[in-house]
């Protein structure tokens, strides 16, 4: 697995699968079990509700009310003519032709709309009652990483480049905001306070206006590796983890560092800042806990295999999944084992889903397990 993570991140995402993680609104766990499609669940029972694109077997989705229409006009607010071009809005249920190709991005949920981006390169927002298609917009390149909402607009990064601001209820592009990074863009943006702040296979992490996306730092951080992580936005600081083997704390309103730990490997890991203690994984086989105002190792313990799967803390336990198809649960005062680490049938690359006492992991293989963070059990409950 590491071979291919290596690959990846030299050469583009090939032959993608897909790795994103649950998410739960109302009454429905929204998660990718097969190749290229996004699956409704019952919360409850865990039986499928809907499924984009439907597949073989599986609940088509139904329209609940109207989808958008009409297209943005006038000057393209977004990066590029050609994407704002390809900007029209899909009819209800029409997925004909819909291929997704992989959906690595965390759905994000907002207002009964379901927000997810595909490494097809297309930005949908779909009906989360029945999985209808309300707008689609495509850019020019892959969708690796996930969404933001701040107000009325959405976020979203793209292999092209750019960073997009699309209205969240029409799909149209922003009218003032624009910005292209000088690499790939695989992470999730995070929006604090008016800024938007995102990374980038440049190396660099950027602090954007949220309305015009002008840059707010005197200069981009630049680390010495690209950055496909998702960075940790807490108190001033902003945590960082980077393919130079670091993590860094960064300065929110400058960017300058406040302080770095280095690892043993890339640090592909969104890291996980709960009390003052930063949780984070390595690609070194590593889980280490950091004191988040100093970068202190308060400890770390070694897992059986590369950790790319965010840390999950539930029911006083912080549960770790590695990319071998281990589930740790450690005390997260020591990093001692509070039970005996379990083996699923697949690795975990997706970032957990915390569900009061329990962590729903979605593995490599497409199951969904449920675990018990206090009894050190899992229950596979998908497919």
């Amino acid at each position: 697995m590491l071979g291919l993570l290596l690959l990846s991140a030299c050469r583009g995402i090939a032959g993608p699968q897909g790795w994103a993680a649950p998410v739960a609104v109302d009454t429905t766990i929204l998660v990718s079990l097969q190749h290229g499609k996004l699956t409704a669940l019952d919360q409850q029972t865990y039986q499928g509700r809907w499924q984009f694109p439907p597949g073989s077997g599986t609940p088509t989705p139904t329209s609940t009310g109207p989808a958008a229409t009409g297209s943005p006009t006038g000057p393209a607010a977004s990066p590029t003519a050609a994407a704002t071009a390809a900007s029209t809005a899909a009819p209800a249920c029409d997925v004909k032709n819909v291929d997704l190709k992989g959906v690595y991005g965390t759905p994000l949920t907002a207002n009964g709309l379901v927000y997810v981006g595909a490494f097809d390169g297309t930005f949908y927002a779909l009906d989360l009652a029945g999985g209808c298609i309300v707008w689609q917009r495509e850019t020019g390149g892959a969708i690796i990483g996930g969404a933001a909402l701040a107000g009325s607009t959405v976020y979203v990064g793209s292999s092209d480049k750019k960073l997009y601001a699309f209205d969240a209820a029409s799909g149209n592009p922003s009218g003032s905001f624009s910005f292209t990074a000088q690499g790939d863009i695989w992470s999730t943006p995070v929006v604090d306070q008016g800024t938007v702040y995102v990374t980038s296979m440049d190396k660099r992490v950027y602090a954007l206006d949220a309305a015009t996306g002008q840059p707010k730092w005197p200069a981009p951080f630049k680390a010495d590796g690209a950055i496909p992580t998702t960075p940790a936005v807490s108190g001033d600081k902003l945590y960082v983890g980077t393919l130079d083997n670091h993590l860094y704390a960064l300065d929110k309103a400058t960017g300058e560092v406040a302080w770095s730990f280095k690892a043993g490997n890339w640090i592909w890991c969104d890291p996980l800042v709960v009390n003052g203690v930063l949780y984070v994984g390595g690609l070194d086989h590593n889980v280490y806990a950091l004191d988040a105002a100093t970068g202190t190792l308060s400890w770390s313990f070694a897992a059986k295999a590369p950790i790319r799967a965010q840390p999950a803390l539930a029911a006083g336990v912080l549960v770790v999944a590695d990319n071998g198809g281990h589930v740790y649960g450690l005390d997260p005062a020591t990093g001692q084992e509070r039970w005996p680490s379990l083996t699923l049938t697949s690795g975990v690359l997706a970032n957990p889903l915390v569900m009061e006492n329990e962590v729903l992991l979605s593995a490599r293989n497409g199951n969904l397990l449920r675990v018990d963070a206090q009894a050190g059990s899992f229950t596979q409950v998908a497919p």
